[in-house]
């Protein structure tokens, strides 16, 4: 496999793994604010509001399982498995391609929905090239990483 290919698909498979972690942090902090409020209501108001409990069950599992999936695609989307330091610095060059996308405000919705669907065709990831050429200095640190990793 080509080496910038390889390597993008492994820093591919890290943003995406950093927006699973970001976006079901925030999930699951709306699931317990959800929960605490079905808790308030089922003690002060009405035992039935109990059974509000139900669809949140199904829909904390639901969450757990499709969260599960689109970490386990973005895991085999890298071409071999990494060593610590490897590891390491493809996680801190992912957070700089984050940073980059979050300064030209590009929702996390759309983030992912771009790299999902890149993890899922198993191809070369076109938004975090993208994100990468429009950026100096991530150019030069992607060099750097290519040069290490090759």
């Amino acid at each position: 496999m080509n080496g910038t290919v390889g390597l993008l698909r492994t820093v591919s498979s890290a943003f995406a793994q950093s927006l699973i972690r970001k976006i079901g942090l925030m999930i699951l902090v709306i699931w317990l604010v959800l929960v605490v409020l079905v808790v308030l209501l089922t003690v002060q108001v009405s035992t039935w509001w109990a059974i509000m409990f139900v669809p949140l069950v199904v829909l904390g599992i639901g969450v757990v399982v499709i969260a599960s999936a689109l970490w386990f695609a973005a895991q085999q989307l890298a071409p071999r498995k990494l060593s610590g330091s490897e590891r390491k610095e493809i996680q801190v060059f992912a957070e700089k391609v984050m940073g980059i996308a979050e300064r030209v405000k590009t929702p996390l919705s759309v983030i992912a929905v771009g790299v999902a669907r890149d993890v899922l065709l198993r191809r070369d990831s076109n938004l975090v090239r993208g994100l990468i050429d429009d950026s100096n200095a991530l150019k030069t640190d992607f060099e750097a990483l290519l040069k290490k990793y090759s």
